[in-house]
């Protein structure tokens, strides 16, 4: 139920107010006073506050900045708190910058105002404080009125030169109009600033399958389409003013185990292919009339599974069965017709209908949007938004569990997402923002899922492919690097059953590891120019279209 998130947990507007939040929260700050310490000591100059400078403890870098300004940081921390020992292997430079970066003027860089979500407690509370003391005038916006105003008065009393607004938004009811009350009270003042920190969790622990539907939906609503919605809301006026800043709390929950990429063209030689029917009968696809979802769907009815095929185009799931068939006599084949940008609810009834007798060992989320071609997300309109949003995330997430119970019941099966280079392998995929955020929220999802239901028998794993030969990244040509979606599925099916996180076609493994050992920004300054690309294309075409 949406009312036990707020109700039993009113401090989750805070990311970090969760008992597993605050253990590692509490966890960072031994290691951040550890840090301290040990800059200190290499100079007596530097004051601990000046070396506690995390935010949220999220993403590859540990300290909290833009590695932009240098290469990554490949350092480690060994923690035995126990002992109170700290063994600190870290790059240099990572503190170099933090040491010498001077804080920046805010409101004479950016702007007079400040915008900040979740602002009545924890991290946003904090922030509102903090910018109130650098002289910035504050937006702030919550679901709670009368926190709102015990917050301003407070303010107000430390600084009481600070002009203040309020805005009254419940991010997990009605969003257009909560975003027009925000659209409402930034008009004619200068936001130089924003900091989006509204988010929830869950009220306590649980696996996936316990978790009420409400629940997540509510925790995709307030964290994804939230803090989009806010910063679409706010970022035109920064770029007609062209300066800003945009701060998105994250979380040490979102942090992944780095693994060596190169590992894959290792493993691809020594791991022997899984018997997929151990899992089960049947194996069900998500997307299978295009693309890669079509190559997963040839290549496990090769197999010898019967397939569960979910798609939005009858006559296109025709064809395929057919096609399959044609091929394969003895495989069974049911077609559930869903479009996932339209009634999900319905369409997962129909998925459940169709599997309630059927051994399903091997779910294939495979369907996914992504733009029309590359654009500034200021450039994404509404729909657009809403699609990436409610196909990639939603459906995934709703699919997984609609089968999740029978393969927990049976104690197997085999749960694969596909996720995208543009969320894990490159840095950033800019004017792909949404479409990568999603992307990245698979790869999390799917590692969660690993580790709560590995021992239950279930192999949870996110697929990262780079380019395949499909509609989607309209490239028509497979080669080397650009494998057809038959040569990306048949590497797919080998890696079932593995790793969490895998890119199975090895020359994409070749691809990443050169990435991998490239400074940041000069893959995102190849990646920019490359999409600006893609956008000039697109835009001329729409042109002629318009002719």
């Amino acid at each position: 139920m949406a009312v036990s998130v707020f109700d039993n947990a009113p401090e989750n507007e805070g990311k970090a107010n969760s008992k597993n939040e605050m253990t590692s929260v509490d966890w960072v700050s031994m290691i951040q006073h550890e840090i301290a310490k040990y800059m200190q000591n290499q100079n007596p100059m530097v004051n601990e506050a000046s070396c506690v400078n995390f935010t949220g403890f999220a993403g590859k870098d540990f300290s909290g900045y833009s590695s932009s300004s240098s290469d990554k940081s490949k350092g480690a921390w060994i923690v035995y708190s126990g002992m109170h020992f700290c063994l600190i292997l870290i790059d240099l430079s990572t503190i170099q910058v933090q040491r010498w970066r001077p804080p920046k003027n805010l409101r004479e860089k950016y702007g007079s105002w400040a915008l900040i979500t979740g602002a009545t407690d924890g991290i946003g509370k904090a922030f509102a404080y903090q910018l109130a003391q650098k002289g910035l005038n504050l937006i702030l916006v919550s679901r709670n009125p009368s926190k709102l105003k015990n917050v301003s008065n407070e303010i107000q009393v430390e600084s009481p030169d600070t002009k203040i607004k309020t805005v009254v938004f419940d991010f997990s009811r009605e969003m257009q109009s909560g975003i027009q009350l925000i659209e409402e009270a930034i008009k004619g003042v200068d936001v130089g600033v924003l900091i989006n920190n509204v988010g929830i969790t869950y009220p306590q622990a649980g696996f996936f399958h316990e978790v009420d539907e409400q629940v997540w939906m509510d925790i995709v609503r307030v964290n994804l389409e939230g803090t989009s919605r806010v910063t679409k809301a706010v970022l035109p006026r920064m770029l007609g003013r062209k300066r800003g800043a945009i701060v998105n709390i994250g979380s040490g929950a979102a942090i992944v185990v780095p693994s060596h990429p190169l590992f894959t063209i290792y493993a691809a030689t020594k791991a022997p292919a899984k018997y997929l029917k151990n899992y089960g009968s049947w194996a069900l696809v998500t997307g299978p009339t295009d693309g890669i979802g079509k190559g997963f769907a040839f290549q496990l009815a090769r197999k010898g599974l019967n397939l569960v095929l979910v798609g939005r185009n009858p006559d296109k799931l025709k064809d395929v069965s057919d096609s399959i068939q044609s091929k394969y006599g003895k495989v069974q084949i049911k077609n559930v017709v869903v479009d996932f940008s339209g009634d999900i609810d319905e369409g997962v009834k129909k998925i459940k209908e169709t599997i309630a007798d059927l051994d399903v060992g091997v779910l294939i989320n495979n369907v996914g949007v992504s733009y029309p071609y590359a654009r500034f997300f200021h450039e994404v309109d509404e729909e657009l938004l809403k699609n990436l949003i409610k196909v990639n995330v939603e459906g995934t997430t709703k699919v997984t569990q609609a089968v999740l119970p029978g393969m927990l019941k049976r104690k197997k099966g085999a749960i694969v997402n596909i996720g995208s280079g543009a969320a894990i392998v490159i840095p950033s995929d800019p004017l792909y923002a949404v479409y990568a955020a999603t992307k990245a929220y698979i790869d999390q999802f799917s590692r969660c899922l690993y580790v709560e239901y590995k021992k239950s028998g279930i192999d949870v794993q996110c697929q990262v492919p780079l380019y395949v030969a499909t509609k989607m990244a309209s490239i028509r040509r497979s080669s080397f690097f650009v494998p057809s979606t038959d040569g990306y599925a048949q590497a797919g099916l080998r890696w079932i059953g593995y790793e969490p996180r895998c890119t199975p076609y090895w020359p994409h493994s070749l691809l990443w590891g050169l990435l991998y050992a490239l400074p940041e920004s000069i893959i995102d300054a190849w990646r920019l120019r490359f999409c600006l690309g893609i956008r000039k294309r697109g835009q001329q075409k729409d042109s002629r279209k318009k002719e």
